[in-house]
């Protein structure tokens, strides 16, 4: 696999290419490890080299076995303030990383869903959190030199670190710090800064929206040019498309046991096109709270299925799901099979975020056969078209009749067609057209530079 040189035509070549595995070392990972997760396909599909950096907490070991067990090791250190010390001093200094070799002896296979399809892995101790502090106290960028020359360095998010000799590409999925700055716990300073300094020092950036790229231009005040909207796409495995209804029903049968609801004359069941779904973190720009007032005041008959780890001020909407158990299912965590099984048996998915950059949830129940409902604000209405059912995520009227107009008998002919509107509109962000956006992005950069 060859390396461009100047003046070759990025078209015809295979590059070299690194992103970043920021995200992708999250034990149970966020839409931004999706993104990175399907960034890597779209990047082989393309037929490029391609190679993953990580900031573990874990030192370089010198025996390549003992490398490897560590790298994928769960087990997870606090840093001895010294080491914090003194990883600000070498922060000045091009950090190199280590290559985790491939023994054949560490069994991959129970993860192999969850890592990115790349040829090498790379990491650099708490990389990351090094560049934070380098940014936060020093201000700049953390630079790496990797032992490979690579012709773009490719960061699934704003952080501030750069390959040296490489075009260093940023995607900024979002600016919600900026725009909902109540709602995330970022130091806006900070993070304002660090976003300024990248747009400054980037070779170009991505991101995953029209408005996001609006957002991004006008909040920065950087040229359009400089930002290009790719679009996302995410992979689900036909095999998981694919199960009967009768499987369908047998899988929903594991998650019973748990999320059985208690009501008056017995135990209602999870059953297949028989309950609402919510998918997403439970934090204040998903908009859950609303939600649930919509829910409740709807008077649905089907049970509400609330699947999502509880992140911060969580509390309001935590107690009303304990205050209404006989009509709302809390699941924290489930894997990504069983969520497929969840989208494809709802009776529709709701999505109604204050926010989104991209909104992932809506195209996985797209996907899936789900019909949505979701929001008419940022970038969900624009990833939905017509295809779903949009509601003002700060009216609780239009939440409530919209779960009203799915959750009413004789709507079966309407779920069916919204459904299938969704899987064409899905279409229009497959994995080969994002792989080919994402080709002529690179191209465009290579020439450039």
């Amino acid at each position: 696999m060859r390396c461009l040189t100047d003046g070759a035509d990025p078209r015809k070549h295979a590059m070299r290419i690194m992103i970043d595995g920021l995200n992708l070392a999250l034990s149970q990972g966020t839409g931004v490890a999706t993104y990175a997760r399907n960034l890597s396909y779209c990047i082989k599909q393309n037929g490029h080299h391609l190679s993953v950096l990580y900031g573990k907490p874990v030192a370089p070991e010198k025996d390549p076995l003992l490398r490897e067990a560590m790298f994928f090791d769960n087990v997870r250190k606090e840093r001895p303030l010294p080491e914090y010390y003194l990883d600000l001093i070498r922060s000045f200094a091009p950090y190199s990383p280590s290559e985790i070799p491939q023994t054949g002896q560490v069994l991959r296979e129970q993860i192999a869903e969850s890592l990115p399809n790349a040829d090498v892995f790379y990491n650099i101790k708490n990389l990351f959190f090094k560049a934070s502090a380098k940014f936060e106290h020093f201000g700049g960028m953390l630079e790496v030199k990797l032992p490979e020359q690579v012709d773009i360095a490719h960061w699934t998010y704003p952080a501030p670190i750069r390959i040296k000799g490489a075009r260093n590409i940023y995607t900024m999925h979002d600016i919600v710090p900026i725009k909902l700055p109540y709602t995330t716990l970022d130091v806006k300073r900070n993070y304002i800064n660090m976003l300024r300094s990248i747009a400054r020092s980037a070779d170009h950036i991505v991101t995953v929206s029209d408005v996001s790229k609006r957002d991004i231009v006008d909040t920065l005040g950087i040229s359009e040019s400089k930002v290009t909207n790719t679009y996302q796409s995410v992979s689900i495995p036909q095999s998981m498309l694919q199960d009967s209804d009768s499987q369908l029903d047998i899988n929903l049968e594991t998650i019973n046991p748990d999320a059985s609801l208690n009501v008056k004359g017995g135990v209602r069941q999870v059953r297949r096109g028989e309950f609402f779904l919510y998918v997403g973190a439970i934090e204040p720009k998903k908009n859950l709270k609303r939600i649930l007032e919509g829910y409740l005041a709807s008077g649905a008959s089907q049970p509400l299925v609330v699947v999502g780890r509880q992140a911060w001020q969580c509390e309001t909407e935590m107690k009303m799901i304990e205050r209404a158990t006989d009509r709302i299912v809390y699941l924290d965590y489930v894997p990504f099979t069983m969520l497929v099984t969840l989208m494809r048996s709802a009776r529709a998915l709701i999505f109604a975020s204050l926010y989104e950059g991209f909104g992932l949830p809506v195209l996985e129940a797209f996907q899936c056969g789900a019909p949505v409902i979701t929001a008419d604000a940022s970038s969900t209405a624009e990833v939905a078209g017509d295809a779903a059912l949009l509601v003002d995520p700060y009216d609780i009227c239009q939440i409530r009749d919209a779960f009203r107009a799915l959750g009413a008998d004789g709507t079966a002919d309407l779920r069916s067609e919204m459904a299938e509107k969704g899987r064409r509109r899905a279409e229009a962000f497959s994995q080969d057209k994002i792989a080919a956006r994402l080709e002529e992005c690179y191209s465009s950069v290579m020439q450039a530079a």
